[in-house]
């Protein structure tokens, strides 16, 4: 068995709190603090860590972290620049991907880890209500934030990505006995993103709800008294609804045109995609590219193209978008029955309307908990669960 000592999944967790905390600037320092943690992380391994573990699914990783110097390599890039910036990053999901899948490969060392990370989202969703509700646009009540900040990050819909995998790892806490922690941590969660009216992110909490509810009552995800658990869990969601208020989602969800702006600019990227579908414009390049194939002129920089699956395919081409693929069922599959894997899915889906995977703090920690899904040995994480009686 490949034993690591558990206090690298604590330093593992505490390099991508760093990146998460740090999220809410649109300079570039966050994402060095977050490429500078994990390689802290990296070596610390490197000199403490045991053996080595390479998992089937690290094949499409590196491809994936190999593509942008590929492009570099073959003069493939639009804006070199832009591609050796985005590699970097890509580089930095390939170590996530791999500290993942060897410290959080032992069962007790990825609990720890899930426990911290559940723990700290739902005190970060805590921190989110009270921005929005008492000092909007400071972080942490102290620091300046662009308009758009919403508790450490600086969109919505990130911030939403982030309450997907929060409120799965607290889902996953119900399972292991801890049916009013988990309950109360998940209500936190979605209560912070329908506070903030992500509608992306809302829709997914309840579709991780409802896999949630399915798979119990299926009998694949076992938890003490079902149905007891269920009904605690829909007690807390409600009261957490009731408290929050439901007016300002309620009130995207009734605009005329729910994918206003996002249509256009999904039609742009998909006739980028001709010009070069097997290699792509460069990763990082989908900004500087798009202005030739726009059809919208919003009087606003096009910065993202609002669906990161179609981005990927433009940047990269058709081969890094199956690579992405590959990866995102294998992982989400894998880890779904033990529940916390349904916020891999999760945010994969949001990627569909949005662009979450464009933070570090997002794409590192879904990365990492990649590599620990693929790692998994089929021992499932409920098991220790079913022996304890709701707490």
């Amino acid at each position: 068995m490949n034993r690591q000592p558990q206090w690298l999944s604590v330093a593992l967790w505490i390099a991508l709190l760093a990146s998460i905390l740090t999220g809410w600037s649109p300079l570039y320092w966050p994402v060095a603090v977050s490429i500078s943690a994990l390689a802290v992380v990296a070596v610390l391994w490197g000199i403490f860590g045991g053996q080595l573990q390479l998992v089937p699914e690290l094949a499409a990783v590196v491809l994936i972290a190999a593509w942008g110097p590929l492009q570099m390599l073959l003069n493939r890039s639009a804006v070199p620049a832009m591609t050796i910036r985005a590699s970097m990053t890509w580089a930095g999901c390939a170590v996530a991907f791999l500290l993942g899948s060897n410290l959080l490969s032992e069962r007790r060392a990825r609990h720890l880890f899930l426990k911290l990370l559940c723990w700290s989202l739902a005190l970060l969703a805590l921190e989110a209500l009270f921005q929005y509700f008492l000092w909007p646009q400071k972080v942490f009540g102290i620091f300046d934030g662009p308009d758009s900040v919403v508790g450490t990050l600086f969109y919505r819909n990130q911030f939403a990505a982030l309450m997907e995998i929060g409120g799965a790892a607290a889902l996953w806490q119900i399972l292991q006995g801890r049916t009013v922690i988990g309950a109360l941590c998940f209500a936190t969660t979605l209560g912070a993103v329908v506070a903030t009216a992500s509608r992306a992110g809302a829709v997914l909490m309840g579709i991780e709800l409802l896999a949630f509810v399915a798979l119990t009552l299926a009998g694949k995800a076992r938890a003490r008294n079902s149905r007891s658990v269920i009904l605690v869990v829909l007690t807390f969601v409600l009261a957490s609804a009731a408290v929050v208020g439901t007016d300002t989602l309620w009130d995207r969800f009734q605009e005329k045109d729910l994918f206003a702006t996002r249509r256009e600019l999904r039609a742009s990227t998909l006739s980028m995609i001709p010009e070069a579908p097997v290699l792509g414009t460069g990763m990082g390049t989908w900004r500087a590219a798009y202005p030739r194939y726009a059809t919208l002129d919003a009087s606003l920089v096009a910065n993202e193209a609002h669906n990161d699956w179609l981005q990927w395919m433009a940047d990269g081409g058709i081969p890094f978008f199956a690579f992405m693929a590959v990866l995102a069922l294998r992982a989400g599959t894998k880890a779904s029955a033990d529940v916390w894997g349904l916020g891999l899915l999760a945010v994969m889906a949001h990627c569909l309307v949005d662009y979450p995977m464009r933070t570090p703090a997002i794409s590192f920690l879904w990365f990492t908990l990649a590599g620990a899904a693929c790692a998994l040995r089929r021992e499932p994480d409920y098991a220790e669960g079913r022996k304890r009686s709701i707490s």
